[in-house]
């Protein structure tokens, strides 16, 4: 049962991550076929661009967070813990309720301890996107974002992500909310009818030490993997 819990809580954070760890925007550009699809396109490209403009500062990142996973079935799950991110690609999320989660990795690799089950799974950070879609998002490179999702702005402070291609997408669509330029939630709806909420609270943008990415086994753990 806890395994299948860091599963889902994994995957969730990497799709987190991926719309947290872009780089810079760049201007995207649109071949127009018809006046109404060049509205569309403009009014895409206009919130992207504001999007962008959010998500560019977030350099270095540290919050609490509290995440709350609804089933399709509205099964009611909810976690809480810390997170710490610094772009390219350093990060951390550690679940302290209601059971110890830590995954973290230096960008280099990817280590994944689960202190009840009193494991820790290491493994190279994927290089192949067609391993880990999610790595299109955390090149630094915005345009792989746009070419796989169709951006909106609900209202000043919400943007709605939505996969261009639902056939081979998990997500049917992402929520991102700012308060006052600052990222105060995300909302994730999968395509099987799952909603999972991540709220951030204390969010603090300074520099970060690499060593906080740095982890090491405590010992008597079972190691898989290397």
């Amino acid at each position: 049962m806890l395994l299948g819990k860091g599963k889902r809580i994994r995957t969730l954070f990497f799709i987190v991550l991926a719309f947290i760890g872009l780089n810079s925007f760049s201007a995207i550009s649109f071949s127009t076929k018809s006046p109404q699809e060049a509205v569309v396109k403009t009014s895409q490209n206009s919130a992207s661009k504001s999007l962008f403009d959010l998500i560019q500062k977030l350099q270095n990142m540290h919050a609490d967070f509290t995440q709350t996973m609804v089933t399709a079935r509205g099964v009611q799950q909810e976690s809480k813990g810390e997170m710490w991110i610094s772009k390219p690609s350093y990060f951390k999320w550690e679940i302290t309720s209601p059971n110890n989660q830590l995954l973290v990795s230096n960008g280099q690799k990817l280590w994944n301890y689960d202190k009840d089950l009193e494991q820790v799974t290491i493994q190279k950070v994927p290089k192949d996107m067609s391993q880990a879609p999610y790595l299109l998002l955390l090149t630094g490179q915005p345009e792989n974002l746009d070419r796989l999702f169709s951006i909106s702005k609900i209202n000043e402070d919400l943007y709605r992500l939505t996969p261009k291609n639902q056939n081979d997408s998990i997500l049917d669509h992402v929520d991102m909310r700012f308060n006052q330029g600052v990222l105060e939630a995300l909302t994730i709806q999968t395509a099987t009818g799952q909603t999972s909420t991540i709220r951030f609270s204390h969010q603090k943008f300074v520099k970060i030490p690499l060593s906080t990415y740095d982890f090491v086994p405590p010992k008597g753990v079972d190691v898989l993997g290397a």
